[in-house]
């Protein structure tokens, strides 16, 4: 539409006073306002496609654009991970909601995530490998969790995050990582199975005769 718009304004100006000119540009005009729409679908399209891409195979649908709900995640991950790794908690308290500082200094949040830095947790995986939601919701107090997982061998990493609106931005409220308890199982073909089990002997049909041998005469005689 814009781009008509122009053509239409330049074409005006340069042909002032000139009826054919007119014509000429509301043909322009008409012409170009179809194919711009068409390119506008075509964009609207593909970034729908982009959302689907995104997130996970398997997601359920979310209250918020897929890019931005996996930018979200990927965003409080590696706040937690850097401060696992380095034991400093100060940026992710502060990074975190007004809410969330409050009520968890560095100290408390260095003991809650005491057991993942004694597993060396590394979530730095869930940057690169597109989330699966199972979680998509805005609560009654108008806050975002997401949960899920990102599909990483030999354990997936678990996540569910609550984020609340602060100055027009989503900022941590909540969170919970992990790792899935038992490792991912691998899918191997079975071996044939073979019955090994005895098989039944099928029994003599009738009575079993015994020969008995011959009586012989008594020596001597």
């Amino acid at each position: 539409m814009s781009v008509a718009v122009v053509c239409l304004f330049v074409l005006l100006r340069a042909t002032a006073g000139n009826t054919s000119a007119y014509a000429i540009v509301l043909v322009c005009a008409a012409w170009l306002m179809p194919v711009t729409a068409e390119a506008q679908n075509a964009e609207m399209t593909a970034t729908r496609a982009e959302s689907l891409r995104v997130a996970g195979e398997g997601s359920v649908p979310l209250p918020i654009p897929a890019p931005r709900a996996v930018a979200l995640v990927r965003d409080a991950l590696a706040a937690v991970n850097h401060a696992n790794w380095t034991g400093n908690y100060t940026v992710l308290r502060d990074y975190a909601s007004p809410n969330f500082a409050a009520a968890n200094d560095p100290a408390r949040l260095s003991g809650i995530f005491n057991a993942a830095r004694a597993a060396r947790l590394d979530l730095f995986p869930a940057m690169v490998i597109a989330p699966v939601f199972t979680l998509g919701q805005v609560t009654d107090g108008g806050r975002l969790r997401l949960a899920g997982f990102v599909p990483v061998e030999p354990r997936s990493i678990r996540f569910d995050l609550i984020f609340e609106p602060v100055d027009g931005r989503w900022r941590l409220f909540g969170v919970s990582v992990g790792q899935d308890t038992a490792p991912v199982a691998l899918q191997t073909p079975s071996p044939p199975i073979v019955d090994r089990s005895p098989q039944p002997v099928s029994a003599p049909k009738g009575p079993r005769t015994v020969p008995v041998p011959a009586a012989r005469p008594p020596i001597g005689q």
